[in-house]
C-alpha cells in the first residue's frame, strides 16, 4: 500500500524538491535494504590482530583486541591513556541509507571526562560517521557514551569544529549490558550542520582516556546501514 502510491508521492516531491531520493530507496526492490559494515566475525588481519579492513591512527594498537562471547565476536578496547581510533573505509549516500545501527557496551567509564572541554574530553565510547570533505576538510558526526554529559547534548569537539558530538548514553548505569543504537545519520547531520549530508566515507571507533588518565574499557559489534529502520 505504501509503495503503491509512490509515483503520485514522488511527483510531489519533486515539485518540493526533497525526500525523493529516501522515498525510492524504500520502495526500490532492487536496494538492498541493510548493509554490514562489519560484525568482527569473518576475519581477522595477521598484521597486529586487528579485523581486516579496519585501519589504526596511531601504531599503538594493543588496546584493540577481538573477544569471542558465547560463539559472538566483537572487538574490546581497553586502555589507560591511549587514544588511538579505529576506522573502516565504507562509502555510502545516506540519501539512501539513512541509518546506522550497532551494539556496544561500557565497562569502565574515563573518569570525571566530558566530551565539551579540552581538558577532559575523553568518551567511553565513541562511533564517528566521517563524510566526503574537500582536502580533507570533513565534517564529522561522533555518536558517544560520556561519562558526565546527558544524553540528547550536542556539542562540538574542543580539537576540531567540523566534528559535532551527539551525546546518545551517560554514565554508568547500563555498565556491562549490550545496548543497540540505530541513529538517523541523515535527519541528524541536516539538524547538526543546516544541509543535506554528503556521501559518508569511513566509519570509525574510539573509547579515550589520555586526557583524565584513567581506565575505560568498551566493546563493540554489529555495524550496519539501512534504509529503514
Amino acid at each position: 500500500m505504501y509503495c503503491s502510491v509512490y509515483v503520485n508521492i514522488l511527483l510531489m516531491l519533486i515539485l518540493f524538491g526533497a525526500g525523493k531520493d529516501l522515498l525510492w530507496a524504500q520502495c526500490n526492490p532492487l536496494i538492498e535494504k541493510t548493509l554490514v559494515v562489519d560484525t568482527f566475525s569473518a576475519c581477522l588481519s595477521l598484521q597486529e590482530g586487528l579485523p581486516c579492513g579496519w585501519y589504526a591512527t596511531q601504531k599503538n594498537v594493543h588496546m584493540f583486541s577481538l573477544e569471542e562471547e558465547e560463539g559472538n565476536r566483537f572487538i574490546k578496547v581497553k586502555t589507560a591513556g591511549g587514544n588511538t581510533s579505529l576506522g573502516i573505509h565504507f562509502s555510502f549516500n545516506t540519501d539512501t541509507y539513512r541509518y546506522l545501527s550497532w551494539r556496544w557496551r561500557i565497562h569502565q567509564l574515563p573518569r570525571g571526562a566530558r566530551e565539551d572541554k579540552r581538558r577532559f574530553a575523553d568518551s567511553a565510547a565513541g562511533v564517528y560517521v566521517i563524510f566526503n570533505g574537500k582536502y580533507k576538510l570533513n565534517r564529522i558526526i561522533k555518536y558517544v557514551w560520556s561519562s558526565t554529559l546527558e544524553p540528547g547534548v550536542v556539542t562540538e569537539s574542543p580539537y576540531n569544529r567540523r566534528t559535532k558530538i551527539v551525546v546518545l548514553r551517560s554514565g554508568a548505569a547500563s555498565a556491562g549490558q549490550w545496548i543497540e543504537e540505530n541513529v538517523d545519520v541523515f535527519g541528524d547531520y541536516q539538524r547538526i550542520f543546516g544541509t543535506s549530508p554528503p556521501p559518508v566515507e569511513a566509519i570509525a571507533i574510539m573509547s579515550d582516556s589520555d586526557n583524565t588518565a584513567s581506565v575505560v574499557e568498551a566493546d563493540y559489534d554489529d555495524f550496519r546501514i539501512s534504509v529503514e529502520r
